[in-house]
C-alpha cells in the first residue's frame, strides 16, 4: 500500500489511504479548477487589459479604451459572473460601438471565463461573414486569444467557420433562420445581434429568440443574454418590445450651463440627454447643429461639450416597478457617438437629405435615431382628404409651385385612366387633371384618344406652356397591349410601369425578355419598364395626406388637391390600408390592402405618377435643379409672349382682327375647368350646399375625354402628310393599333413651340440597363 499524494503546499490534501497512480495531478488539478470561483474581474477590465482592435475591424485600429464610449462599460459589466444581471438589450443607432462591446464579452468569456457561447445573427450568410471579418480578426489581434482558440483549420483544433472550441468552452454561431442551429447543446452565454431582421417563426417552430433563449435557461440565474439591434418598424420591432420589458435606461449627463443632473447636486439623479428632441440645427446648415439642454435650453456644442459630458454621464432608469437583476434595457442613439465617429453636423446633414422623403427619413429614425419607424402610412379617412380641397386653384389650372408634370395611367377592361400631378420645391405635388377614357383596351381606338390625352399642354400661372413630361402606364393587367402601345410612343416621354409590393425602394429599370426572330434571347430586344415599389410610395402618400394645413401656409410635403376634385376621387385615393404579414422569409412585412367595395384608380395613377418624378430625378434635386427649371418656366412664358405679338402683327396686317391666343401656338391646349362644367363641380356644388353626400347622385369615378367641355380642349393638330417609317420594334404592334407620326424618339406635335418649359432629356432606357448589368436577364418579370 504506497503513501497517500500529497504534493507540496496542497490547499486540498487527500485523506490517508487514497493512492497515487499515474496521471493523479492531472485529474487533481481539473478537480481543483472546476472548485474556483469565476474570476473577479468585468468584461470592461478584461477588455481594456486584453482586446486590441485590428485594422480589418476598425478605422481607429489601437488598444481598446473603454473610456472612449463610457455609455458602454455598464452594460458590457452586466455580462460580468460578477453581475446580478441575467439580460441587457440595447436599442441602438448606428456607429456607436455596440457591436465592440459585445465582443468584448465574447473574448472575456473565451479567455477569463470559459463557457458555451451562442452567437445569432439573422442568416448563415450573415453569421460567416461576421465570422471572419469580426471573430476571427479579434482572435488574431488579441495574444490571450490567440493562445487559446486555434485558428479554422488547424489539424487537431477541430474548429471551423462557424465553430470554435477552447479550453472550458465552445462557440458557435447560430442563424434565426434554422431551427437546427439553434437546438445546441445548454449554452450559458447568448448575443441575439441585429434581432429585427430575424423571421418571426423560425421553421415552424416559434420565434428564434425563445428557441434560443431555452438553450440556456438549465444555468440559471448564472445565464447571460444580451440583445441588441437597430430598430425596424415600430409595429413588429422586436428590439423595442425587449426595451420596453427591461427598465428603459437613458444616458443622462451633467447640463454644461445650469449644472442640472452634476453629482452631489440635488438634481442628481437626473440630468440631459442627447435625444432627437434636443436636436436642433439650421435647415441647410449642418455645422449649426447642437444639442440643448431639456432643463435650460442652454446650447451644448459638439466640439466644446460633448466628451467632458459624456465621461460625466450615467445610466439612469425611466421605468417603474422593474427587476434590474432580471433585465436591464438602455437606449443607445448615434448622438453618443464620440468625438471623431459620427459627428452631429453629418447627423444634421442626413435629416436635410431626408426631410420630406419617406424610405430616408426611416433610415434616419431608425439608424440615427435609434427609434422604432412608426409608420404615418396608414391612409386617413376620405372625408378628411375631401375637405383639404384647395380653394385657390381648380382642375388643369397650376399651381405657381408646379415645375413640371408627371402622368400615371392604369388600365381596365373597358377604360384607361390617366391622372397628371405637378412637383414642386419643399417636397409638394398637386393634382392637375385626371381623365377617364372609356373603351375596351383591345381596341385601337382607345389608345388613339389616349395618345391625344398625353398630348395635352397646360398654362402655367407665370405664362409658360408645360407637357406632361413624363408618363407611366401600368401594364400588370394587359401587359401585351401596354407595351404594344408604349413601343409606338416617344419612349422619353412615356413607359409601361408595374408596382411590386416587395422593392426595396421607389422605382428601379427593369427588363422583359424577348425573343428575336432566331429564337434566342438578344439583350437589345429585352423590353424595358419602370418597376414601382408601390409599398413606400402609397406609405409617403399616406403620410403626406395626414398633415394639417397651418396658418402660414401648406406644410413641407403638402398633397393639394384641386377645389372641384370629387368624392370618389378622394375615397380611391384612400382606398387601402396597411396589414402586417409574414413575407417568404418569415419576417413581418406590412402590405397594404385594398378596402372592400372601394375602387383604387386614383391611388395606382398617384403612385405611378410619383414614381416617374422620383425617375426624373426630383427627389435628388437641390436649389439649383429648382432655380434651373423656374428660369427655364420664366424664359418659356417670355418666349411665348413674344411669339404672340408677331403672330398678332401677321394677322393684323392681313386684316384679321381676331385675338391670337394661346391655343393658336400651342396644341392640344388644356383650358381649365370653369365652376359647373363637370359632374365633379355639380357634385362639390350639391356638397357645398348642405346635401348629405350619401343622397348625392354617384358620380362616375373620373369624367372621360368625351365628356370634358370641348370648347375647354384646343383641338388644333398639324400632322406631317407622310409618316416616317417605323423602326422595328421589340414587341410587334397590334393590327389597326396607329404607329404615330414621332416615331420612337421623335417629337410630339408643337415640342418645337415657343413658350414650352422643361421638356424631358432624353434617355437611352437600354443603355441604361445595359450599364447597370441589367441587359439579359436580371429584374425581369416574374409572371
Amino acid at each position: 500500500m504506497g503513501a497517500p499524494f500529497q504534493t507540496p503546499d496542497d490547499p486540498f490534501p487527500l485523506p490517508e489511504g487514497v493512492f497515487a497512480y499515474e496521471g493523479m495531478e492531472e485529474v487533481l488539478a481539473a478537480f481543483r479548477a472546476g472548485l474556483q470561483p469565476d474570476p473577479d474581474i468585468t468584461v470592461t477590465q478584461w477588455a481594456d487589459g486584453n482586446r486590441y482592435l485590428s485594422p480589418e475591424a476598425s478605422a481607429a485600429p489601437d488598444k481598446y479604451r473603454s473610456s472612449k464610449t463610457p455609455y458602454l462599460i455598464e452594460p458590457s459589466d452586466n455580462l460580468s459572473p460578477s453581475s446580478s444581471c441575467v439580460q441587457t438589450t440595447e436599442l441602438k443607432g448606428a456607429q456607436i460601438g455596440a457591436s465592440e462591446s459585445a465582443l468584448n464579452a465574447v473574448g472575456f468569456h473565451m479567455d477569463a471565463s470559459p463557457c458555451a457561447i451562442l452567437y445569432v445573427l439573422p442568416d448563415r450568410a450573415t453569421a460567416g461573414e461576421f465570422s471572419k471579418q469580426r471573430i476571427d480578426t479579434m482572435i488574431d489581434a488579441c495574444p490571450s486569444l490567440r493562445a487559446k482558440v486555434p485558428p479554422a483549420g488547424k489539424r487537431g483544433g477541430g474548429n471551423t467557420k462557424l465553430s470554435k472550441r477552447f479550453k472550458g468552452g465552445v462557440f458557435r454561431f447560430g442563424w434565426a433562420g434554422s431551427a437546427a442551429s439553434l437546438d445546441s447543446s445548454p449554452m450559458r452565454f447568448l448575443v441575439l445581434d441585429e434581432v429585427d431582421k430575424y423571421p418571426v417563426d423560425v421553421s415552424g417552430e416559434g420565434s428564434p429568440l425563445d428557441k434560443a433563449d431555452a438553450r440556456s435557461r438549465t444555468f440559471g440565474f448564472r445565464r447571460k443574454k444580451v440583445v441588441l439591434s437597430t430598430p425596424g418598424l415600430k409595429a413588429t420591432s422586436v428590439v423595442y418590445a425587449e426595451y420596453l420589458r427591461g427598465d428603459q435606461r437613458h444616458w443622462c449627463m451633467p447640463c454644461p450651463h445650469c449644472g442640472w443632473g452634476a453629482a452631489g447636486s440635488r438634481f442628481e439623479g437626473k440630468g440631459t440627454v442627447y435625444h432627437p428632441s434636443q436636436f436642433r440645427w439650421e435647415q441647410g446648415k449642418p455645422r449649426s447643429a447642437h444639442m440643448v439642454c431639456r432643463n435650460c435650453e442652454g446650447e451644448i456644442w459638439e466640439d466644446q461639450h460633448k466628451t467632458d459630458m459624456l465621461a460625466e454621464g450615467r445610466w439612469i432608469p425611466t421605468a417603474e416597478n422593474h427587476d434590474e437583476h432580471e433585465h436591464r434595457s438602455y437606449y443607445m442613439p448615434s448622438y453618443l457617438s464620440p468625438i471623431g465617429w459620427l459627428s452631429w453636423p453629418q447627423i444634421a446633414s442626413q435629416k436635410d437629405r431626408a426631410a420630406g422623403n419617406y424610405s430616408r427619413s426611416k433610415t434616419v429614425c431608425n439608424s440615427i435615431d435609434g427609434m422604432p419607424w412608426e409608420d404615418a402610412g396608414q391612409a386617413p379617412d376620405w372625408e378628411y382628404v375631401y375637405g383639404r380641397r384647395s380653394k385657390g386653384y381648380r382642375r388643369r389650372q397650376l399651381p405657381p409651385g408646379v415645375l413640371f408634370l408627371t402622368c400615371g395611367g392604369d388600365v381596365g377592361v373597358d377604360h384607361v385612366e390617366l391622372h397628371v400631378w405637378g412637383w414642386g420645391r419643399d417636397n409638394k405635388r398637386w393634382l392637375i387633371e385626371w381623365v377617364r377614357i372609356s373603351g375596351r383596351a383591345t381596341e385601337p381606338s382607345t389608345w388613339d384618344r389616349v395618345r391625344d390625352a398625353l398630348n395635352r399642354r397646360y398654362l402655367h400661372k407665370c405664362g409658360a406652356v408645360l407637357p406632361i413630361r413624363r408618363t407611366g402606364i401600368d401594364r400588370g393587367h394587359l401587359p401585351e397591349v401596354v407595351d404594344a402601345f408604349v413601343q409606338t410612343c416617344d419612349q422619353n416621354r412615356v413607359c409601361a410601369v408595374r408596382g411590386r409590393w416587395n422593392l426595396d425602394g421607389l422605382a428601379t429599370w427593369a427588363t422583359r425578355r424577348e425573343a428575336n426572330k432566331a429564337g434566342t434571347f438578344d439583350p437589345k430586344s429585352a423590353f424595358v419598364y419602370l418597376a414601382v415599389g408601390t409599398t413606400m410610395i402609397k406609405g409617403e402618400l399616406f403620410g403626406a395626406l395626414n398633415l394639417e394645413r397651418r396658418e402660414d401656409g401648406e406644410p413641407y410635403g403638402w398633397v393639394g388637391l384641386p377645389a372641384d376634385v370629387s368624392a370618389e376621387f378622394c375615397r380611391q385615393l384612400v382606398s387601402e390600408r396597411m396589414v402586417y404579414r409574414a413575407g417568404r422569409d418569415g419576417r413581418m412585412k406590412g402590405v397594404y390592402v385594398g378596402i372592400e367595395s372601394r375602387r383604387h384608380e386614383s391611388l395606382d395613377c398617384a403612385v405611378y405618377a410619383r414614381a416617374l418624378a422620383y425617375d426624373e430625378g426630383w427627389d435628388e434635386w437641390a436649389d439649383a435643379e429648382f432655380r434651373r427649371e423656374e428660369v427655364a418656366l420664366e424664359k418659356a412664358a417670355e418666349e411665348l409672349r413674344q411669339a404672340i405679338v408677331r403672330r398678332q402683327h401677321e394677322r393684323t396686317s392681313a386684316g384679321n382682327p381676331v385675338p391670337v391666343g394661346v391655343g393658336d401656338i400651342h396644341p392640344f391646349l388644356a383650358l381649365p375647368v370653369e365652376a359647373g362644367d363637370s359632374e365633379d363641380a355639380r357634385e362639390d356644388d350639391a356638397a357645398e350646399e348642405g346635401a348629405p353626400m350619401d343622397e348625392t347622385p354617384e358620380p362616375a369615378a373620373t369624367p372621360s375625354v368625351e365628356a370634358a367641355p370641348e370648347d375647354r380642349i384646343v383641338r388644333r393638330v398639324v400632322r406631317p402628310p407622310v409618316p416616317p417609317a417605323p423602326t422595328a420594334d421589340a414587341i410587334r404592334v397590334p393590327p389597326g393599333l396607329r404607329t404615330p407620326w414621332q416615331g420612337r424618339g421623335e417629337a410630339t406635335p408643337g415640342d418645337d413651340a415657343p413658350g414650352l418649359a422643361g421638356p424631358s432629356a432624353k434617355v437611352d432606357m437600354r443603355a441604361l440597363m445595359r450599364g447597370a448589368g441589367l441587359g439579359r436577364s436580371s429584374a425581369y418579370d416574374e409572371d
